[in-house]
């Protein structure tokens, strides 16, 4: 199954993202999350969308840790999922902007698409699930994003600036 997990809210463009799965109906779509969207979102999915909800941090784990892939659709000035996806080795669908050009690489950590349209997402998505995908190098990836990483790059600008 494929896995987005977002605040169901207009801006999170997750309806282009259920909607990409009306072209994709040999896959499933878990979607994670509540917001003002729920109710319009589910009455409108297809049925190979399902939501969720909220969901505890060990379903949440699961969910990353059995998922083919993440897709995300939002413009976001850093974007977590991407990143909790990455550190379960799975690979990324996600929009060509903001701070998913900071945190994925494409080709190794995931796929781009560059604009949340359900055709264009669909695209992505089967690019996904067509290829083999290294789960130590997008977790190896994903460790540069680290609070042990983090604290390291702190303390080489901090000690030594050059």
């Amino acid at each position: 199954f494929l896995l987005c997990v977002a605040r169901l809210a207009t801006y999170k463009n997750v309806d282009a993202v259920v909607n990409a799965l009306r072209g994709l109906p040999d896959s499933t779509l878990i979607v994670v999350g509540k917001g003002p969207e729920y109710a319009r979102l589910v009455a409108m999915a297809p049925p190979n969308v399902r939501f969720v909800g909220e969901v505890s941090e060990p379903e949440l784990r699961w969910l990353y840790a059995n998922c083919a892939g993440l897709v995300a659709a939002s413009y976001e000035d850093y974007g977590l999922t991407p990143n909790e996806a990455a550190a379960f080795g799975k690979p990324v669908a996600v929009l060509r902007a903001g701070g998913f050009l900071d945190t994925v690489v494409e080709g190794t950590s995931g796929v781009f698409f560059d604009a949340p349209r359900p055709a264009l997402i669909a695209e992505a998505l089967n690019r996904l699930v067509s290829r083999t995908w290294d789960g130590e190098a997008i977790m190896a990836h994903a460790a540069r994003f680290s609070e042990n990483d983090f604290i390291a790059q702190l303390r080489g600008i901090i000690f030594d600036p050059e």
